[in-house]
């Protein structure tokens, strides 16, 4: 729990080395008496950069608020798995009586840890298109490969492989063009139990990026 949570006198280059190091998506921000104040995800630190944000400067300017959060005694595992699907978070804080924070719980955790709750693995494999140029979301993808931009703090990759990952898939196979070692890069990040390949096209084709890869 200690490299998840983060008071807001850190900049926001602290914050990504924290999250880095926890292997997370998302922060916990506390104030000195360690009563949560907010939440911090890599989402809200892209967006901020795009925005064009110093990463020297502290988080307070960035972070969530307006955390959502449980109250340890107050709450079942079901009742936590569905405020996950529904608000789509990376964790959830457990705070007591006194908003003092005792508890983390991450998705991986709540959904996967638990044998008796496993997902049935489904031996198909996932192809995403993920080469595009995003010139629909021009500045945006100028920086961020359309895949990264976040939506609600998570970009829409993520999204998009959860949406499979919960239902049983675990073989992923991207096709890249467009700044695709940003994009490699992210993905290998990814701490989640599946495994990647990826399918680099020589040139961006636009519409025609299947029928590049169904060549080769």
């Amino acid at each position: 729990m200690k490299n998840t949570i983060a008071k807001t006198d850190i900049s926001i280059k602290q914050a990504l080395k924290l999250l880095n190091k926890s292997g997370r998506k998302c922060l916990v921000i506390v104030n000195n008496n360690k009563k949560l104040i907010g939440t911090l995800s890599d989402g809200d630190i892209r967006k901020a950069i795009v925005l064009g944000v110093d990463i020297n400067s502290k988080i307070i300017r960035i972070f969530q608020k307006k955390p959502s959060f449980l109250v340890y005694g107050e709450f079942t595992n079901q009742q936590a798995k569905k405020m996950f699907l529904k608000q789509k978070f990376d964790l959830i804080p457990v705070i007591d009586s006194k908003k003092n924070v005792v508890e983390i719980l991450h998705w991986d955790e709540i959904f996967y840890n638990n044998k008796k709750n496993a997902i049935k693995k489904i031996n198909i494999p996932v192809i995403i298109m993920a080469g595009g140029q995003g010139t629909r979301l021009q500045p945006f993808s100028e920086i961020l490969p359309k895949p990264l931009i976040p939506i609600n703090g998570k970009t829409i990759l993520e999204r998009i492989i959860e949406k499979f990952h919960i239902q049983g898939f675990q073989n992923f196979n991207f096709i890249i063009n467009y700044k695709s070692l940003i994009l490699k890069a992210y993905i290998q990040e990814i701490k989640e139990k599946f495994s990647i390949n990826f399918f680099e096209e020589k040139k961006n084709f636009r519409n025609n990026r299947w029928h590049s890869f169904s060549k080769e």
